[in-house]
């Protein structure tokens, strides 16, 4: 019965961990997609939306934007590389993050 309980424990601690997760990124996507909507169409709108990546990921964050592809890793027109967009996005997430933890 306690290794029952003790599992039923566990368990319920792991899930309100990914729960708690899973909504700091929503937040996180929520203020990213606002940013990356005002960039594609301000910032670079003047751009054509295939040759815009750049610009809109430098726009969305400079710093993570020179962290991930400042290296030489720089997309060319049209590339997609989907460990760098990833890379990117979660260094966004953890920047929004950090900035609503300063705000608080």
């Amino acid at each position: 019965m306690q290794i029952w309980t003790m599992t039923l424990y566990l368990l319920l601690i792991f899930c309100c961990f990914f729960v708690l997760d899973a909504k700091s990124n929503n937040y996180a996507d929520r203020i990213t997609g606002r940013k990356r909507a005002t960039c594609e169409s301000v910032d670079c709108g003047h751009i054509y939306f295939m040759e815009a990546t750049n610009c809109v990921n430098q726009c969305v964050s400079r710093n993570c934007y020179n962290e991930v592809y400042g290296s030489g890793k720089e997309l060319e027109d049209g590339e997609i590389n989907q460990n760098l967009e990833r890379t990117f996005k979660n260094c966004v997430r953890r920047e929004v993050m950090k900035n609503k933890r300063q705000k608080a």
